[in-house]
C-alpha cells in the first residue's frame, strides 16, 4: 500500500480514489453479505414489531427468552429481511440475536448488543424463511423490542 506522501506526490484525485478504497475496505469488513442472486428493495421504514404496545401480533411483555414473529409489508418470494432493532428498558447486559425461525441458531451469533438501562438500535439482515417467521432470542434478562422494516431482498432477475 502506498503512503499518503506518496499519494500526494500524484495528486490530490489519487489521494481521494485511495481513500475512498480504504473506507469501502473497511466498511465491506463489518457488511453482512446480500443473499446471492438477490437485490435489495428499500422502503420507508415501517414498524413491524413493539412488544411494548403489542405491534406485530406480539404479547404485550418485555422479551424474557424467544419470541417468533412474521414481519408485515414483505412479499412473498423475499429472500431476505433488513430490520432495525431496538432494545428499549433492558434489565441486564445481554444480546440478540435475530435469525430465521427453524434454523435452530438462537445464541449462537450475536446481532444486537443490549446494555442494561440504555435503548441501542442496530440493522440486521435476516433470510426469510419457508414459514416466512423471524425468532428473536434474548440471552439474559428482560427487554422489550421494536423492530422496523427498512427493507428486503428480491431474487434478482437475470
Amino acid at each position: 500500500m502506498m503512503s499518503i506522501k506518496k499519494l500526494l506526490a500524484l495528486g490530490t484525485t489519487a489521494l481521494v480514489v485511495a481513500l475512498s478504497i480504504l473506507s469501502l475496505s473497511v466498511a465491506g469488513a463489518n457488511a453482512q453479505p446480500s443473499p446471492q442472486g438477490s437485490l435489495f428493495v428499500p422502503v420507508n421504514p415501517v414498524r413491524v414489531l413493539d412488544t411494548r404496545n403489542g405491534t406485530g401480533g406480539v404479547p404485550v411483555a418485555p422479551l424474557v427468552h424467544t419470541l417468533t414473529f412474521t414481519p408485515a409489508g414483505v412479499p412473498m418470494g423475499a429472500t431476505a429481511v433488513v430490520l432495525n432493532i431496538t432494545t428499549v428498558n433492558a434489565t441486564d447486559l445481554s444480546y440478540l440475536s435475530v435469525y430465521p425461525d427453524g434454523s435452530n441458531e438462537a445464541g449462537q451469533i450475536s446481532q444486537v448488543t443490549v446494555p442494561a438501562g440504555q435503548p441501542i438500535t442496530d440493522e440486521v439482515t435476516v433470510k426469510v424463511p419457508l414459514n416466512r417467521a423471524i425468532d428473536i432470542f434474548n440471552h439474559m434478562g428482560d427487554v422489550n423490542v421494536v423492530a422496523d422494516l427498512a427493507g428486503y431482498y428480491v431474487p434478482a432477475i437475470s
